[in-house]
């Protein structure tokens, strides 16, 4: 889920540059600014663990809510990738059973990368690099995608921002295949002046907007929120994300609002464990 909607996040975030400004860097260099402060961000988010809180709200009709459940992980990066244990459901802690299940999933994990062969771990460090220049083509793309405007300068959470407009262009045809989706969205973004990270991001889908082999489509006007905190000056990490979206998944219609918090982040060493929901 998280490195979904970081991508999703990238969307319109990297693109601030596109926009010109008296006092601010030429277009280019403000996109390469702002894409250097993000992949900073990415590599330094390893470094870190965190508590991470899912509600899924169901909607019937006119928006009324049908009901809600909500998971609560501790997260560190691990095995190669972001990993969660499950530590609450709906605010209540697991049954001993279902934490000792927890625990097993983690060192069965921990021991599946220790044992691996010289070519399972490059086949998974292929994998992770493929991920990567996936991202690093889908913020070419960005700049290809949309015209910017710059709507002026606000204040989020203290952090002195530029405020800008994206629009799709009417002609955009993307190179990547995987970028389709950039035509039918819209949006506003806030990018700090003091080092171009993005402190939050507003996007809506303009028309119907199809991801993952065209599994899911998002109707027109689903709306997703990004916000992100600034963590030791040294980088930016999602702390709020609100989806709000009538969506088909293949032929079963879907109506949800998903809230997602991040917090209690704290410096992760490969000597830290995940256990009993709590970093040690």
């Amino acid at each position: 889920m998280r490195s979904f909607l970081q991508l999703a996040a990238l969307v319109l975030v990297g693109a601030a540059g596109a926009a010109a400004q008296v006092g601010t860097p030429a277009p280019q260099e403000l996109v390469r600014l702002a894409f250097e402060a993000d992949e900073r961000s990415q590599t330094l988010a390893e470094q870190y663990a965190y508590r991470e809180r899912v509600e899924e709200i169901r909607l019937g009709r006119n928006g009324a809510v049908k009901g809600s459940s909500s998971k609560t992980y501790d997260v560190a990066h691990l095995c190669g990738r972001d990993y969660q244990r499950l530590i609450l459901r709906d605010g209540n802690p697991l049954s001993a059973s279902d934490d000792a299940k927890e625990q097993r999933k983690l060192d069965k994990c921990i021991a599946k990368v220790e044992s691996e062969s010289g070519s399972e771990r490059d086949k998974r460090l292929r994998k992770e690099r493929e991920a990567l220049e996936d991202q690093r083509k889908m913020r070419g793309e960005v700049i290809r995608a949309f015209d910017f405007t710059i709507e002026g300068e606000e204040s989020i959470a203290g952090e002195p921002a530029w405020r800008i407009r994206a629009e799709p262009k009417p002609d955009y045809k993307p190179e990547f295949k995987k970028a389709a989706f950039l035509a039918k969205l819209a949006g506003t973004i806030w990018i700090s002046k003091s080092d171009y990270g993005w402190v939050k991001t507003e996007v809506e889908t303009i028309e119907p907007a199809k991801f993952g082999l065209f599994l899911l489509t998002l109707k027109k006007g689903a709306q997703m929120e990004f916000t992100q905190t600034k963590l030791n000056n040294e980088l930016w990490l999602l702390d709020h994300v609100r989806l709000r979206f009538d969506a088909r998944v293949l032929i079963k219609g879907l109506s949800r609002e998903v809230l997602i918090d991040w917090s209690d982040f704290k410096k992760f060493s490969a000597e830290s464990r995940i256990v009993s929901g709590a970093v040690e």
